[in-house]
């Protein structure tokens, strides 16, 4: 029922696929440098076309070779899955670990070098404090009296522009 529309497919594939490849007869390759003998595979381009059918030759070697390895590799076996169990006897390890390397370590060595005066993110800073369960007070704000504000009449001046501009003879 639909076998031509198959065939039709199926040969414009074959004359797409054709456009693209080298055009020494036989290549398994698709053409790519076009050059003074046409549009050839790397490896015709740059070969006398005496050596043209060697060349062929070999493609169509290492073509079989690698279609011949690929189907003689054996999938790699999947891995199983972890249980539940297998989950919490790593989380148990790892709290283990933790413990005998004295677990928060990491946060005296961040604090020592902040109180030594190094620089630190804040998310260093952030993370050592919660770590060691300090926090910061708040900072007190200086006092700083505002700024006087300058006080600007301008009454009189928009008056004296607003007769300026009446008077104008335009």
């Amino acid at each position: 029922m639909s076998t031509k529309r198959d065939q039709r497919i199926a040969d414009e594939t074959l004359q797409h696929d054709a456009a693209l490849m080298c055009r020494v007869g036989g290549c398994p390759n698709p053409w790519s440098v076009d050059g003074p003998a046409g549009r050839c595979c790397s490896a015709h381009a740059w070969a006398q076309p005496h050596q043209w059918a060697r060349i062929t030759d070999e493609q169509l070697d290492a073509q079989a070779r690698r279609a011949m390895r690929a189907s003689q590799e054996q999938p790699k076996p999947r891995k199983r899955p972890m249980t539940i169990d297998e989950k919490r006897a790593i989380g148990q390890k790892l709290r283990q670990a933790i413990r005998q390397q004295g677990g928060r370590q990491w946060a005296h060595k961040l604090r020592d070098r902040e109180q030594r005066g190094e620089k630190l993110t804040e998310a260093q800073r952030s993370m050592w404090r919660d770590a060691l369960g300090v926090h910061d007070e708040p900072a007190q704000a200086p006092l700083v009296e505002p700024a006087p504000q300058a006080e600007f009449d301008d009454g009189p001046y928009i008056a004296d522009v607003q007769d300026e501009l009446e008077a104008a003879p335009w």
